[in-house]
């Protein structure tokens, strides 16, 4: 039997354990991974089918497969830090300047540093320095699969488009300006508005708004409150809206959302769902899960030019999140690097060319 049956039989149990997890918990980072296996194996499967074959089709499949890989290997960071400062200056001007705001920048300067180091290690260094850096690259490598994998979890959960009928739908806030909706707010409650008309419309029943955002210290009114307005000036009846003007972060807006759906619910069963941006889906679900609520979610669109920004702050927030596992899976990583400094930087010279 051939190589590639070999790989094509490991994609499709890849596949098959892929559906078997996602279906479970579409937020898992074992449903992103096993999906980006599936893919990179069916990929080398075709990539050798086509390399056995004369078929025009399949030739074609081969030349731009290895111009990808090679364009990748040769210019893929450099890609990255152009493509990082070009969204950079989009987002510092038409967004306020801050930390939070800065992360395109910072990832430009991130790689054309790393860029610079590899450069500078190609010379005659000690062996001390090779080690260290092999420890470092090795550590690099890790966090670059896993961010892979995260991009990947996010993406699916966003396509998985939750389906069904729900008795409360939590819009989660994100901050005002001047005391109103900003843009970012407008389009979860949008998505939430739009969710609720079609499914009144499909079967009558029209779900409960359960807008949550606290009040924070440079915020005239809580959010929740403007978020019930904003609502409310769009038609949806004001019956129909719940208002959780405590929470200040993701986890407490959905803890505090559940109490308060409970004690209106009083006892009944229910279900519901939560909307937020689509780069904060997974997060969400997560934080909905430890609450006790479904982790269905829907992301509503955000500006184009926010999103790279924005998922970077996602995936910082998710390390934050559980700091201690990652910390020691860094620590595991880079002594790897220091056992095998060699392998790890032929690994790294890939993308650090």
């Amino acid at each position: 039997m051939t190589l590639e049956i070999y790989l094509a039989g490991a994609a499709a149990g890849f596949a098959l354990a892929f559906a078997w997890v996602f279906r479970r918990d579409k937020a898992s980072f074992a449903a992103g991974a096993l999906f980006d296996l599936f893919v990179l194996l069916t990929l080398a499967a075709g990539f050798l089918f086509a390399a056995g074959t004369a078929s025009t089709p399949a030739r074609l499949f081969l030349v731009v497969t290895v111009l990808g890989l090679l364009l990748a290997a040769s210019f893929g960071a450099y890609f990255l830090v152009v493509f990082f400062l070009l969204n950079a200056r989009i987002v510092l001007r038409r967004e306020k300047r801050s930390l939070a705001n800065s992360l395109s920048l910072l990832a430009a300067l991130g790689v054309a540093a790393l860029l610079a180091a590899a450069a500078f290690m190609r010379g005659g260094q000690p062996e001390w320095l090779r080690t260290l850096w092999g420890g470092l690259n090795c550590l690099i490598i890790f966090y670059l699969l896993h961010t892979f994998v995260f991009l990947t979890t996010l993406i699916l959960f966003n396509l998985a488009r939750p389906k069904g009928e729900w008795d409360y739908i939590i819009v989660l806030g994100c901050g005002l300006a001047g005391g109103e909706v900003t843009p970012l707010l407008a389009a979860r409650i949008r998505q939430a508005l739009a969710c609720a008309e079609k499914q009144t419309g499909r079967s009558g029943k029209t779900p409960v708004l359960v807008m949550s955002g606290g009040q924070g210290a440079d915020e005239p009114r809580a959010e929740a409150e403007a978020m019930r307005d904003f609502a409310v000036a769009q038609g949806y009846a004001a019956g129909q809206i719940l208002t959780e003007e405590r929470s200040v972060n993701t986890e407490e807006n959905m803890r505090f959302s559940r109490t308060l759906i409970e004690k209106h619910a009083a006892g009944a069963a229910y279900k519901s769902i939560f909307v937020t941006n689509n780069f904060h889906l997974l997060r969400a679900a997560r934080y909905a899960r430890q609450a006790g609520l479904s982790p269905e979610g829907l992301g509503a669109k955000t500006a184009w030019y926010y999103v790279p920004n924005a998922v970077m702050r996602e995936f910082a927030a998710f390390l934050a999140m559980h700091k201690v596992k990652y910390a020691v899976a860094a620590v595991a990583a880079f002594a790897l690097g220091l056992v095998f400094p060699e392998a790890a930087l032929s690994l790294a010279r890939i993308f650090l060319r």
